[in-house]
């Protein structure tokens, strides 16, 4: 009887044993997986950041209130498949030095319209991410005093940078030409202008 007894309470032993094994490579495996997955999604961050700031172009700083331009060279817009894309950077801060005071700025896109292309502005985004958010709907069209006409491109609302902090904006200027038109003679000799102003003024709370 003695013995069935220990028997028996060797084998609830054992038993629990098991349990404690079994819940110890369970807890194990959930832990392994949360790891995995932390470490996909933050490597795929970084890989995203990585791919945004790569391959800045022109790097604009704001340091106090400000009126910038400066322009796309034309000859790299030409037709094709594939979109000509230009990226820039805003900045309250360079090398030497950083804004002391609280801006507000605003990017305005002006094209002439030698040329049939479309463009599309997006900021702290890659472009050919599914969920980019472009941030222009179309464009006013008007006419200088020596009748030529421009595409005046105009994001919504305008953007802020506090002093307390380093900020940097990463903007993608991504621009389409149709392959189509390269057969074409209409274009042959034209040249599209793209400019970019940046307005920058102290920010008042």
């Amino acid at each position: 009887m003695l013995n069935k007894i220990k028997e028996k309470v060797s084998h609830i032993k054992f038993f629990e044993e098991k349990m404690r094994f079994l819940l110890f490579a369970l807890i194990l495996l959930v832990t392994l997986f949360l790891a995995f997955f932390l470490f996909k999604r933050a490597y795929a961050s970084y890989q995203s950041s990585v791919k945004l700031v790569a391959n800045i172009d022109k790097a604009i700083y704001l340091i106090d209130s400000s009126k910038m331009s400066f322009n796309i060279d034309p000859e790299q817009i030409i037709p094709s498949n594939e979109p000509y894309v230009y990226k820039f950077s805003v900045s309250n801060f360079n090398e030497f030095n950083r804004s002391e005071i609280n801006l507000t700025y605003g990017v305005k896109i002006i094209t002439t319209t030698n040329l049939p292309i479309t463009v599309q502005l997006y900021r702290n985004q890659n472009y050919d991410d599914a969920t980019a958010t472009a941030l222009l709907s179309g464009a006013r069209i008007v006419q200088d005093d020596d009748g030529a006409w421009y595409n005046i491109y105009d994001p919504p609302g305008v953007y802020n940078m506090d002093y307390t902090d380093k900020v940097t904006d990463i903007y993608t200027l991504v621009i389409n030409f149709p392959k189509t038109y390269s057969s074409s003679t209409t274009y042959a000799d034209c040249i599209e202008n793209i400019e970019i102003n940046i307005d920058s003024s102290q920010r008042v709370d």
